[in-house]
């Protein structure tokens, strides 16, 4: 089981799999589409969607000639929204031992209301 969970946070951590995530949480898209949004090489982008289902993350299915990826586990943005909240507060902790002000918080990013 810690395998598995060390795999799954491992997946989440490098920035082209976040951003496909946030990507993909707006809905699905194709390999060819997500390599363009995000301006990554479309087999790059196939490496890191493989990090991610084989995660459990995102799930691939075929369209003809298309594959269309789209998140399996939600949930997955609950951990998102908890990591982006820990980050917020150390910044704001090492903005005030520098005695800087810090900005009000707006919430995760991609967060949907």
């Amino acid at each position: 089981m810690i395998d598995r969970i060390a795999a799954l946070l491992a997946a989440l951590g490098e920035p082209t799999r976040l951003r496909i995530l946030m990507r993909l949480r707006e809905g699905p898209a194709t390999v060819g589409d997500l390599a363009s949004e995000l301006a990554v090489a479309q087999p790059s982008a196939s490496k890191h969607l493989a990090v991610l289902r084989q995660a459990g993350l995102v799930e691939v299915r075929r369209e003809g000639t298309r594959t269309v990826c789209s998140v399996s586990d939600r949930e997955v943005f609950n951990i998102c929204e908890i990591v982006c909240g820990c980050v917020i507060r150390n910044g704001q902790r090492e903005m005030r031992a520098l005695g800087l002000r810090a900005a009000p918080s707006r919430g995760a990013p991609g967060r949907q209301k």
